[in-house]
């Protein structure tokens, strides 16, 4: 008798939601030719390439059979939210999921069609009224956020995202070269992913839509890519991403076809010479709130009320206090809510209750308890550090944003560096020592010496000669379940993240600042379709990026700019508060420790092993220790195995 295979209890997974919008765009290469066929009982396109058509480019002619239309480039398209809208022309196949985040654009149709191109994009536009003015056409102001970025690509083509503030993606198909040209927003907080397949390009804002509509082209994972998330970051910066073959546009480049290839093309880069000069410390202050209060209102243009995260954090209740008294002055109707987190280690019901007071604002509060890591997985097709395991948190946030028809998510994520959170390693000391501010520098020395925050060693060799690395030479050890091989390459790509990638600041101190920025913009987490990060606006980041050092930082002080500038804007709660508060990491290990007999079958060091990159028996014995609630000799390290190790689990047991 054959033996019964054994019994894996069911995971319940957390898809993003159904109507975050995205677009996917296939447009052949230069090099393809393209034909028509007019059947008999109706018109019917396809593609010819000069070569046998790749096996995997098949739904994409399949696609093109499934559009009603008869004329070449026409549109089908729905007004409700996460409907598709399908396209063609010249060969370009064009699939955009709506979802309307501002008022203008509700009624906006997608893809934008005209006789010179064809334009598809996500997110909003921020400075619409500069572009107004720069263009001499008025109107754009009040225009759909889709106008604008057509007015704009018309004008600076794809140099458009130096000029263009905001949270977006696009992509736009010039029928008159037959090219293709696809960007983002300056920072990245939204994403393009490309890839090449054969004769066709492929560019997507969305690696979920791509795959759910073309699953043959979902290509393996890239092994080599693992190696990345280990360094400093918890996730890829070379452009790779774990499915082989697809990248990730760069921050401030565009994309650019030239040929049977896509290129990458810089745009935009933070000026390396602004020094903005203060008079006072009171000058300062007042334009980061300038700066702070411009960031919230235009993250506040939304088509409906806005949720906002609210906790003991300083970034949360910066952005929520901020929105709530621009909202309360007429900026915006709202209403907004609050949202935070709490568990039997960590209860932020009582910044909640200094906001009701003070600002009138309506929040809700999820027990992490009653919604534990491990017991419900989000669905995403990137790993993302912790937020694989929060499928619970994540389905309670969903839960309350249908409930109550909110259509944006405000979100204080992403400015940890710029704003320096914790106790960062005063590099700065070495544009003081470079500029013969000695008096400043043997000051600030001095302090960090007494404090014995840092040791005199590290503050003479590299603070004061400059580095970007964030652990100044003292790191944890590398974990011995980690294999002799990929120890190997777990160091050479952090000598290749610090030391041999492309300044862009001449500052060491800055450039840390700008690259961790980056790294550390989340992706979107697909609980609300429209995700904000007021706090990484590019005003404000240029702006902070600009300051000189005496007005940002004192010795032993984190967060120096915001709590002086913001004492008497946020409730006094808030603003005397020394850490941030969160209910995440302590509920992580005893999520695990009881979902392990449900998790225990895709979570067992086997993928991770077949890749070389732990060994199997002492990775075992380290989740155990985890699942104890000790974290062994380096915690990123270990945290970050067992984030991947969770992914490509799930990821095996779904296929």
């Amino acid at each position: 008798m054959r033996p019964q295979a054994p019994h894996h209890p069911p995971v319940e997974l957390v898809e993003e939601s159904p109507h975050v919008s995205a677009f996917v765009v296939f447009a052949p290469s230069a090099n393809q030719r393209i034909e028509f066929a007019n059947h008999l009982h109706g018109r019917q396109w396809y593609t010819t390439p000069r070569r046998p058509a790749d096996p995997v480019l098949e739904p994409v002619d399949r696609l093109l059979r499934r559009i009603p239309s008869e004329v070449e480039g026409s549109v089908s398209s729905d007004s409700s939210d996460g409907e598709l809208s399908r396209t063609t022309s010249q060969g370009l196949v064009l699939v955009v999921r709506r979802y309307p985040a501002t008022p203008e654009s509700v009624t906006e149709v997608q893809p934008i069609v005209t006789d010179d191109f064809i334009l598809a994009y996500e997110g909003r536009v921020d400075n619409r009224r500069e572009i107004a003015y720069a263009l001499c056409r008025p109107e754009l102001a009040h225009l759909p956020d889709g106008a604008v970025l057509a007015a704009a690509y018309e004008a600076w083509g794809p140099q458009l995202s130096a000029k263009t503030i905001g949270e977006y993606a696009y992509v736009v198909f010039d029928r008159r070269t037959r090219r293709l040209f696809a960007g983002q927003d300056s920072l990245g907080v939204r994403r393009l992913f490309f890839r090449t397949i054969g004769e066709r390009h492929v560019v997507s804002s969305n690696l979920r839509l791509l795959f759910q509509a073309f699953p043959e082209v979902r290509p393996s994972f890239d092994r080599d890519v693992l190696r990345e998330y280990f360094t400093c970051t918890m996730r890829p910066w070379s452009g790779g991403t774990i499915w082989r073959g697809v990248r990730e546009l760069g921050r401030g480049n565009a994309l650019v076809q030239k040929g049977d290839r896509l290129d990458e093309q810089a745009v935009w880069r933070p000026d390396p010479d602004r020094l903005d000069r203060y008079r006072s410390v009171g000058e300062v202050d007042e334009a980061f709130r300038n700066h702070l209060f411009g960031a919230v209102r235009a993250s506040l243009r939304s088509s409906g009320p806005l949720l906002c995260d609210l906790s003991g954090g300083w970034d949360s209740s910066t952005i929520c206090c901020v929105a709530a008294l621009l909202i309360n002055a007429g900026d915006h109707p709202g209403p907004i809510i609050g949202w935070s987190f709490r568990s039997k280690r960590s209860n932020e019901s009582e910044f909640q209750d200094a906001f009701r007071q003070r600002l009138g604002i309506e929040s809700h509060t999820a027990d992490v308890d009653h919604h534990p890591a491990f017991h419900c997985f989000t669905d995403t097709e990137i790993p993302t550090g912790g937020f694989i395991q929060m499928g619970a948190l994540n389905r309670a946030t969903r839960e309350l944003a249908t409930s109550r028809g909110i259509r944006s998510h405000l979100t204080g994520q992403g400015s940890d560096c710029v704003l320096h959170k914790g106790n960062p390693p005063p590099i700065y000391l070495a544009d003081w020592f470079r500029q013969g501010r000695l008096r400043d520098w043997s000051r600030h020395l001095q302090a960090y010496l007494n404090r014995g925050s840092f040791n005199a060693w590290q503050l003479l060799r590299e603070c004061t000669l400059g580095t970007v690395d964030p652990q100044l030479g003292v790191r944890a050890p590398i974990p011995a379940w980690v294999t002799p091989t990929f120890r190997k390459e777990i160091e050479q790509a952090r000598v290749e993240f610090l030391y041999t990638q492309k300044r862009t600041l001449r500052s060491h101190a800055k450039e840390r600042m700008y690259r961790f920025t980056l790294c550390f913009i989340p992706y979107h987490r697909g609980a609300v379709a429209d995700e904000r990060l007021p706090l990484v606006h590019r005003p404000l980041v240029e702006f902070l990026l600009g300051l000189e050092w005496n007005f940002v930082v004192a010795p032993n002080t984190e967060r120096l700019l915001m709590r002086r500038s913001l004492g008497g804007v946020l409730p006094e709660l808030a603003s005397s508060t020394k850490e941030c508060r969160t209910a995440y990491g302590a509920a992580l290990y005893e999520g695990l420790r009881t979902a392990w007999p449900r998790v225990s079958p895709f979570v067992t060091g086997e993928r991770l092993a077949e890749l070389g990159v732990v060994e199997l028996r002492q990775f075992r014995a380290a989740i155990d220790a985890m699942k104890a609630g000790y974290e062994g000799p380096n915690p990123q390290i270990g945290r970050t195995a067992l984030y991947l190790e969770t992914w490509l689990g799930l990821k095996t047991l779904m296929a």
